[in-house]
């Protein structure tokens, strides 16, 4: 389970799925990460309002320590 806590590590990630499209063709990008990307974007995004994903996003593009995900996020995207 997710909480707004959480979000702005969970847009990192995803982020850095999306440019990983720049560094593998699609069918292999697919392979890779595909589910995961799947899984944010229709799993854990749908369950945050607008404002809270600007709110992360914004966080998330602060800079500042690498944000940190629970260990129990990659056993949900596997």
């Amino acid at each position: 389970m997710f909480t707004s806590r959480h979000l702005p590590a969970v847009l990192s990630v995803l982020d850095t799925l999306e440019r990983q499209r720049e560094e593998f063709s699609v069918p292999e990008w697919q392979a890779r990460f595909g589910l995961a990307h799947e899984r944010i974007t229709t799993g854990v995004l749908n369950r945050f309002s607008t404002r809270q994903i600007t709110t992360a996003r914004a966080i998330a593009e602060a800079g500042g320590p690498r944000l940190a995900l629970p260990t129990s996020f990659l056993e949900t995207i596997r």
